[in-house]
């Protein structure tokens, strides 16, 4: 796993730790950020590492499917079922199996999955034997289980038992500072595939550019960006602007990269005048970069997340701006009274998170996912809260 950031360490530290147990694990991030690569380091330093990493993508597979993917069948089960079959929990024996995307698992089969782990055996589909299982399970999800389980769409008792210890798997954009060395490394890893130059110059204005846009895509969509820098550059082993600019608009036709954006103006600004024109009803938009998005504009961030990141940003440089006064910083923010009476609430809960948060480290966690840019204001809020 590559980086060095202490979001990236922290969690690494969190994988060591429970390699060598033989709990469940649940792993949290969102799509593209490295669940998989996790559960295997898990797999491999743990005991059981010499056996199997078997994978289930549970958001794939059809839900008539996804039994006898797990547990396997007997000849004759179903139609279709010609031969016996083992299921994963029989390949993954005293080995690990990974449960990708569990919330997206079927209501009833949640069910039988929650009693083969209480119980430590299964029968195959269309099977009387029982078969021992000694499985480590590792399961993984970017959805919120916990809504989930409260909207009735996740067994409470099955995500207890895979919640025995969960860790949270960091954005690309909440480690920013490690997009260096992952570019450094997805290059040479092309560049071995497609037998070009072994040794790569990315030019700094790049790795800048990059650090402005959000990742909604994380690891996976900086891994892609790579793969066309190795293609496009394969001959000369030097990325510059040019290129950068070149293979955004052939993957993204018509979209404005942020880095022109914040040529014209702070991505920060931007948002704060997208939350205006919504009246800081963020949901709403959202759907409405997402219409533009859709019709071909150039949006440079249609989540909803990021929009509350920069937010977020905004609302500290309005309190450093305003000396800790929350309503005139919520005046500054809306723009006008009304606006103003609308965004207080958030500019006042920023505000008591700063004043609860003490040493640095626990600022650092609490305002983990804001931008890059914002971070001498985070400081100087910091500092008037608790001053």
């Amino acid at each position: 796993m590559i980086g060095e950031s202490d979001a990236m360490l922290s969690t690494c530290q969190d994988l060591v730790a429970v390699a060598a147990t033989r709990f469940p694990v649940l792993l949290i991030g969102e799509s593209g950020c490295g669940k998989e690569l996790a559960a295997r380091a898990i797999h491999e330093l743990s005991e059981r590492a010499a056996g199997p990493f078997e994978v289930v993508d549970c958001g794939s597979i059809p839900p008539e499917l996804i039994e006898s993917e797990l547990f396997g069948h007997v000849r004759g089960a179903f139609t279709g079922a010609h031969r016996d079959r083992r299921g994963a929990f029989e390949i993954a024996q005293r080995s690990t199996l990974f449960l990708d995307e569990i919330g997206d698992m079927p209501l009833q089969l949640q069910t039988r999955l929650l009693r083969v782990l209480q119980e430590g055996r299964f029968r195959r589909v269309g099977d009387e034997r029982l078969i021992e299982s000694d499985v480590r399970v590792v399961a993984a999800t970017h959805r919120d289980l916990q809504r989930m389980v409260a909207e009735r769409r996740f067994r409470e008792d099955l995500f207890y038992r895979l919640n025995v210890f969960a860790v949270r798997i960091p954005a690309l954009r909440e480690r920013i500072n490690d997009l260096a060395p992952l570019l450094a490394h997805f290059m040479r890893q092309h560049a071995r595939e497609l037998k070009a130059a072994a040794e790569w110059t990315v030019e700094p204005e790049v790795i800048t550019a990059l650090e402005l846009h959000t990742w909604p895509g994380n690891v996976r969509e900086l891994a892609n960006l790579c793969a066309a820098f190795a293609v496009r550059c394969r001959a000369t082993g030097r990325v510059t602007r040019e290129d950068l600019d070149q293979v955004w608009n052939r993957q993204r036709p018509g979209a404005d990269p942020p880095w022109r954006m914040a040529a014209r103006g702070s991505l920060g600004e931007w948002t704060l005048e997208q939350a205006r024109a919504a009246r800081f009803n963020l949901v709403e938009a959202t759907r409405a970069l997402q219409r533009r998005k859709r019709a071909g504009h150039a949006v440079p961030i249609a989540e909803r997340s990021a929009l509350s990141y920069y937010l977020t940003g905004e609302i500290l440089k309005a309190l450093v701006a305003a000396r800790g006064d929350a309503s005139a910083a919520a005046r500054a923010i809306g723009g006008d009274e009304e606006a103003g009476e609308r965004v207080l609430p958030r500019v006042r809960k920023i505000w008591e998170a700063l004043v609860a948060a003490g040493a640095p480290a626990a600022l650092e966690r609490q305002f983990a996912k804001l931008p890059v840019g914002y971070e001498e204001a985070l400081r100087e809020a910091h500092a008037l809260a608790r001053g």
